[in-house]
């Protein structure tokens, strides 16, 4: 049974379920492998990251929390993603607790702060 915390679920873990949910309308009946569900997951990630980057970055705990102004805790640094990414459209309908924690496995710092394809 997958844990129902994503912020306690792996990177491959979370690239499995937001894999499952692009594919869900596509394949209709038709079961596709945990792997190519993941690879799916990973690709839609990378491509995204430059407009989660955009969106993320911009918020004003994220600014604070990245200059040292207002450390604030991986929960409360996941609730504030999570804020940010519930105000996107363009999601494919992935949801943002899990593409949130997605985000948080990522490294808040890493998409902040450099300008790279997404894998981690």
């Amino acid at each position: 049974m997958k844990n129902p915390n994503p912020l306690e679920r792996s990177p491959d873990d979370l690239d499995l379920e937001i894999g499952r949910y692009l594919l869900a309308d596509e394949l209709g009946s038709k079961k596709v492998g945990d792997e190519e569900a993941r690879s799916v997951g990973r690709r839609w990630f990378a491509l995204q990251i430059e407009k989660l980057r955009s969106a993320v970055c911009d918020s004003d705990v994220v600014k604070n929390h990245l200059s040292g102004s207002q450390v604030k805790t991986r929960n409360e640094l996941f609730a504030a993603v999570v804020d940010v990414l519930l105000k996107m459209s363009g999601l494919a309908g992935v949801p943002v607790a899990t593409l949130g924690a997605r985000l948080i496995h990522y490294g808040i710092e890493q998409l902040c702060t450099c300008n790279d394809s997404g894998d981690s």
